[in-house]
């Protein structure tokens, strides 16, 4: 549509230049020449040029009217009319390939349910109402196909001859709710998303790493359980029952945690219970997943498959090898992690009393130690806190890992502007990283050096004046700056909402002239 209205306007615009041209007696020499074929070439190539010199400062408007022309396609979610085609009746004659079709519709409900699960635990994290929308809209797709599969699995099982095949439907039979009901957790997980929003309600930053962890042993159940349906995977079914363990010791352990948090006053009575209602979906996921691998492993062993409770029974008794070293893996691995996260909040926690007891406002020096950091080269105006947000939040976003960010991203100013005095512009943004820290990405080590340091209330839109007294002082003591400077808000919207409670801590490495 673009390239038709750009044709049409250097069309129109050539014309209209041409007739002027000639009224004006500019082209009575050419006007009944008969041109040569080269003569046509030249003329297209000078049309071409014309047009797109004339035209290109408004081809955004063409943009703008080819979007108002066409418009976009407004279905939201994926579209299942493919698999809902495969369920015909016509295919019963050929029972492999209408149980094919089913297996192929499951599948696809597999799918999305695992991506509306995923999804639902980033809006927990992220509050977004187009994704919200889009699990919705899967949701009901995945409700169709549960559906057509139902009555289409019956109507096929009298044409269904015994053996592998009758095994393999009724296998298709009972999988296929397993992941209606993930599906339905999914929506669950975006309501309490919406209750946070509703309620104004939020958790303490140790409930968010929480929630990221979390989110990490879904992904890993979720793909096990994708992978040994869609491919009928005896090892990928193997390894759902201890990861669902782990998810079932992890709600257990959170569960705790968080009424401890609630009870200490470190999280709202509305936020708590909302996030025990989390909890309670993450492990009905688990426990669905766990059902799909059993039914999996049925179709591989006979035994299993009529005693589903006594197997479950026996690897929770610790009397299959395998089993106990997979949980043990996974345990150690996730519980890892929340002691990591735990390390690290009390690291925090304690430079957060440091702050609280330190006099706001003076400029003091102080022995820096050693830092390890990630750098990126950013050109940001200081006074654009919302820029500075955003870029924020796109720094914690690229890192799949749950690294805690709170007091650790910050902005800096380079040596040069400092000491010219220029302080309206950001010339980076860095990541203070821990030993701890696994971090995708390059990082930079900074020695440790003797800087001026002012902490004052506020956040990064008042730091140019802070700058001016740092700088000054700097000065007075005949010194220069040394390096670029480290611009953190120690407290900022992870421990608060009112911005008048915010504290931005400055360092300026410094040297004598």
């Amino acid at each position: 549509m673009i390239h038709i209205l750009f044709n049409i306007a250097g069309s129109i615009l050539v014309i209209v230049g041409l007739m002027l041209l000639h009224s004006f007696g500019v082209l009575d020499a050419l006007w009944d020449e008969a041109l040569s074929s080269g003569g046509i070439a030249n003329v297209h190539t000078v049309f071409r040029l014309v047009s797109a010199i004339v035209l290109l400062p408004v081809c955004g408007q063409f943009e703008k009217l080819s979007r108002k022309l066409v418009k976009d396609d407004v279905r939201l979610g994926e579209n299942v009319d493919h698999e809902l085609s495969l369920l015909d009746e016509k295919f019963f004659p050929s029972p492999a390939i209408a149980l094919s079709g089913a297996g192929e519709a499951i599948t696809t409900m597999a799918r999305l349910a695992r991506t509306g699960v995923m999804s639902a635990m980033g809006v927990l994290e992220q509050y977004d109402a187009h994704t919200i929308e889009v699990i919705n809209e899967n949701e009901e797709h995945i409700d169709k196909l549960a559906d057509h599969v139902d009555n289409y699995l019956i109507r096929l099982s009298p044409h269904m001859p015994s053996g592998h095949g009758s095994d393999m439907l009724n296998y298709y039979i009972q999988c296929f709710g397993e992941f209606e009901r993930i599906g339905d957790h999914a929506v669950n997980l975006t309501e309490n998303a919406q209750e946070f929003l509703d309620r104004s309600a939020s958790l303490s930053p140790t409930a968010h790493q929480e929630l990221m962890v979390l989110r990490e042993v879904l992904g890993e159940i979720l793909d096990y359980t994708y992978k040994a349906f869609a491919a009928t995977d005896y090892e990928a079914a193997r390894h759902i029952e201890p990861v669902e363990e782990v998810v079932d010791d992890l709600v257990a352990t959170l569960r705790a945690n968080h009424i401890r948090r609630v009870r200490d006053g470190q999280c709202t009575v509305y936020a708590g219970l909302t996030f025990l209602d989390i909890l309670v979906n993450v492990e009905r996921i688990a426990d669905q997943c766990s059902n799909v691998g059993v039914f999996t492993l049925s179709m591989f062993d006979e035994h299993i498959m009529n005693n589903h409770h006594d197997y479950i029974q026996a690897l929770h008794q610790g009397k299959d090898p395998v089993f106990n070293r997979a949980y043990q893996e996974a345990h150690d691995k996730y519980f890892g992690e929340l002691k990591r996260i735990e390390r690290k909040l009390d690291a925090r926690l304690s430079q957060l009393q440091d702050v609280r007891h330190a006099p706001l406002g003076e400029i003091t020096l102080i022995h820096s130690p050693a830092l390890r950091l990630f750098w990126i080269d950013t050109a940001l105006t200081a006074p654009d806190y919302s820029a500075l947000e955003l870029s924020t939040s796109r720094l914690a976003a690229a890192q799949a890992e749950a690294l805690v960010f709170l007091g650790k991203v910050g902005f800096s100013g380079s040596q040069e502007h400092l000491n010219e005095g220029s302080f309206g512009q950001y010339d980076g943004e860095f990541l203070v990283l821990d030993e701890a820290d696994r971090f995708t990405g390059d990082v930079i080590d900074l020695p440790a050096s003797l800087c001026a340091c002012v902490r004052f209330r506020g956040h990064h839109a008042e730091s140019p004046a802070q700058y001016r007294r740092l700088m000054q002082f700097i000065r007075e003591e005949g010194c220069t700056a040394a390096g670029f400077s480290r611009e953190i808000t120690v407290i900022d919207y992870g421990f608060t909402t009112d911005t008048e409670k915010f504290v931005t801590e400055i360092m300026i490495p410094l040297q004598k002239v």
